[in-house]
């Protein structure tokens, strides 16, 4: 005689799938432990995009704007000499006016003095301020981020 547990007060079946149900042991399964497994991989360091300081220096730039040292300013911390303008360091980056997009070259003087140079073994070397970019690395003016 089938289980009564499977069939209805008038002896039709309540359900046909119920057998795993019936068949399952009510004491508690111990799962096995799950393994923790440790993954390492590595990357590469990013490379600096050589295409794009090919473009940025391959046209001529729309503005060029100079940071020098004032007169007053050219003076040796270590002997007050007169310093002389020794090299200069130069940047681009990219200024976006609406409809427009200019590169303005940054120009900015670094100094040194003449006389530590010539009779002391350490010469100090004075660089002109220049504005921060807006971003590590970036091209762009204050102007191109919104």
């Amino acid at each position: 005689m089938p289980d009564e547990s499977v069939l209805h007060a008038d002896g039709v079946q309540l359900s046909l799938f119920n057998e795993a149900e019936v068949e399952v042991d009510s004491s508690p399964v111990e799962e096995p432990e799950a393994e923790t497994e440790v993954i390492t991989y590595e990357q590469k360091k990013p490379q600096p995009n050589k295409a794009r300081e090919v473009w940025l220096w391959a046209r001529p730039a729309d503005e060029v704007v100079e940071y020098r040292l004032p007169e007053d300013e050219q003076v040796c911390p270590t002997c007050a000499g007169k310093l002389r303008e020794m090299s200069r360091e130069v940047s681009r980056r990219v200024k976006i006016i609406p409809a427009q997009m200019r590169t303005v070259e940054y120009v900015r003087y670094v100094y040194a003095c003449r006389h530590c140079e010539t009779h002391d073994t350490e010469t100090p070397v004075l660089r002109a301020p220049i504005p921060k970019p807006v971003q590590a690395t970036s091209m762009a003016t204050p102007e191109a981020v919104v």
